[in-house]
This record gives structure tokens, C-alpha cells and sequence, in this order.
């Protein structure tokens, strides 16, 4: 695989992380969707432990 489909392919799968801004410049994404996933892995866990 040449490093552009490469790119594609993480473009894409960053699009299923939620709704980005499209406008977004490309050095920041990877960044945003590590928010997003650390935001969703913290949420996660306050609610897992609160209902213990």
C-alpha cells in the first residue's frame, strides 16, 4: 500500500470518529480525534464507575 491510499484510508476512519469538521486542517485531525477518543474513554469510565 503507497502512502497516499495509506492516508486515505486513516482519513476515513478518522470520518467514522465523529463528525470532524471537514474544513479541518489535515496536521490538526489526527490531534482532534485523540480528544475525541480520550473525551469518550473518560466518559466511559465515570459512568462504569458509577454504577458500581
Amino acid at each position: 500500500m503507497n502512502k497516499e491510499s495509506a492516508k486515505e484510508e486513516i482519513a476515513k476512519r478518522e470520518d467514522l470518529y465523529g463528525g470532524l469538521n471537514l474544513n479541518q486542517d489535515k496536521a490538526t485531525k489526527p490531534q482532534t480525534v485523540q480528544i475525541v477518543r480520550n473525551r469518550f474513554t473518560w466518559c466511559f469510565s465515570t459512568l462504569e464507575n458509577r454504577s458500581l
